[in-house]
């Protein structure tokens, strides 16, 4: 593809976000404190005096926080790996690929994940869309480090393939020439930016810079080709001259964008966008609500119109004059009706208000906060379950287009460098890749319950003893197995538990214990016969005796 075609194909991507962008506008003025133009960047933040109910922001950012913390808690492992479904009765691979998840996790932590992700769920449930990078750089100490970087949703583009998976991302880099040179190499740069690199008077004249990373159709991949001939293609075209900086390949698609809905387009569509009638009627009902209030803090008056000339003010401590109907002037000054009713309006903002919090499952995070009376267990449980039903859909697409591309990632790059060590048996034979496991995430929303499980299995264990000391018929279950679930399922460390060959190990020890501990009792018991038949004075006559 040439520089020419690379720049009309963001072009005909950026056209795709059109429709979007007019949804974000909208929603931006009652969700954000900044306001994005036509163009995509932030104009500036907008008049506060203009906002007058920020339910929109303050459920929106609910939503963004809960589901960062209870899916992706910094202070606990939330994601188990397991062998792939045709090894999953390999024990020894099931302990290979949990320590594997304990080493994602713990680079995980180790990076800027959870803050970079915290912001791409904001995206998400503000705009329907959120998107981030994952890469090795290095750091200062010039070690590789995980690191992540969001994308505004107004400086890049996406597309994606029949499935709805999204495999193509560009982005536009206003860099001066300098900053290119230093990310390209100044020899890829067009003869007129490499003069500009060494012309101090032109720091801070920026360019355009596409970066285009699109999926290559399988005809396409060949590995002789070297990077060209890799998954994806990475194209960087200067826009201006349409000059091919880098052309490239990656055989990882280093990009993860979350849809909160999907609908046909690339991009994804959120509550806000089908919450903005109430919204603005809501923001509508805060101003109104607002001059009510001031009326009943500070009522109008009424007073003769001798002392002004008359006119009608219906704002707080105005005041209205009227004609006198005494000579003497004495009229009173009394206070003006409002003639308004203020607990209906409440009534009204209040339902908007709930409209909105529905649209983002508010009562999902603050469930205990809202009860107003006692709730036993079994009901939190089932309350916590139909609030649950409500959020999976959203949910269940998180973890399909950003959690699992996420650690899948994570666990691939660290086989590549070598940090997690995996058996030929764990490889595909025939693309040489490692099998992706099998990825169970541990949170909040998880419905799964392998924890309670594990709790009545450690309470059964005593039973499950008594039954086969008393009948050796009745053993028919397998401790040791049942042991290592419920260690599992609680949780716990994978490196207290034994390997397969530690445990053969432990085994063999203790039967070759045992056996010498019988050894040695026979000879003592031996030991003792002979003693007790020496010290007989006709030991052939008592012998002859006992028999």
């Amino acid at each position: 593809m040439t520089g020419k075609q690379t720049v009309e194909r963001f072009d005909q991507l950026e056209s795709l976000r059109l429709p979007h962008e007019y949804l974000w506008q909208e929603t931006a003025w009652l969700m954000n404190s900044r306001n994005y133009n036509g163009r995509g960047n932030v104009s500036g933040y907008v008049p506060h005096n203009e906002i007058y109910d920020t339910t929109l922001r303050t459920k929106s950012r609910m939503q963004a926080n809960g589901i960062t913390s209870m899916l992706y808690p910094r202070d606990r492992d939330w994601l188990v790996m397991r062998p792939a479904w045709e090894d999953r009765k390999n024990l020894s691979l099931e302990k290979i690929y949990r320590e594997a998840g304990e080493a994602v996790m713990h680079y995980l932590r180790s990076s800027n994940f959870h803050t970079v992700n915290h912001r791409a769920i904001f995206d998400r449930s503000q705009l329907g869309t959120g998107t981030m990078r994952m890469k090795w750089e290095q750091d200062d100490q010039g070690e590789d480090v995980m690191t992540f970087c969001r994308f505004d949703p107004m400086n890049y583009v996406i597309d994606h393939d029949h499935t709805e998976k999204v495999d193509t991302f560009g982005a536009c880099y206003k860099w001066p020439a300098y900053r290119a040179a230093s990310m390209w190499g100044k020899e890829n740069l067009s003869s007129r930016l490499q003069r500009e690199v060494e012309d101090p008077h032109r720091r801070s004249t920026t360019h355009d810079f596409l970066v285009v990373i699109e999926k290559q159709p399988k005809w396409k991949i060949k590995k002789e080709a070297g990077n060209k001939g890799m998954a994806y293609t990475v194209r960087v075209v200067e826009r201006e001259s349409k000059h091919v900086v880098v052309d490239s390949g990656n055989d990882h698609f280093e990009i993860v964008s979350s849809r909160y809905e999907v609908d046909g387009s690339p991009w994804g569509y959120c509550p806000a966008h089908e919450i903005l009638p109430d919204a603005y009627k809501a923001n509508y009902c805060g101003k109104f609500m607002m001059v009510m209030g001031e009326r009943a803090a500070v009522p109008p008056v009424m007073a003769p119109s001798y002392m002004k000339e008359e006119g009608v003010g219906l704002g707080a401590a105005e005041v209205n004059y009227y004609a006198e109907t005494s000579a003497a002037g004495k009229n009173p000054v009394y206070e003006l009706s409002g003639g308004g009713n203020y607990q209906v309006g409440m009534d009204i903002w209040s339902k908007l208000q709930d409209s909105i919090d529905e649209a983002y499952h508010g009562h999902l995070f603050n469930m205990f906060n809202r009860n107003e009376g006692e709730m036993t267990a079994t009901e939190a449980n089932m309350r916590r379950e139909e609030l649950n039903a409500q959020a999976n859909p959203t949910l269940t697409a998180l973890e399909q287009d950003h959690t699992k591309p996420i650690v899948g990632w994570a666990f691939t790059s660290l086989v590549e460098r070598g940090v997690i060590e995996l058996p030929d048996e764990a490889y595909n034979e025939v693309t040489g890749k490692p099998r992706m496991p099998q990825f169970a995430f541990d949170n909040t929303f998880t419905s799964n319950h392998k924890r309670s499980k594990a709790v009545e299995a450690m309470g059964m264990m005593d039973a499950i003893v008594n039954m086969a000391a008393a009948d050796g018929r009745a053993n028919v279950h397998d401790i040791k197995k049942i042991q290592t679930r419920i260690w599992r399922d609680l949780g716990q460390d994978e490196d207290d538990l034994l390997s397969e060959d530690e445990y053969q190990e432990q085994q063999e020890a203790q039967q070759q214990a045992a056996q010498q501990a019988q050894m040695a009792e026979m000879a003592q018991t031996a030991g003792g016969v002979a003693k007790d038949l020496s010290s007989v004075q006709d030991p052939e006559a008592m012998l002859g005796a006992l028999s």
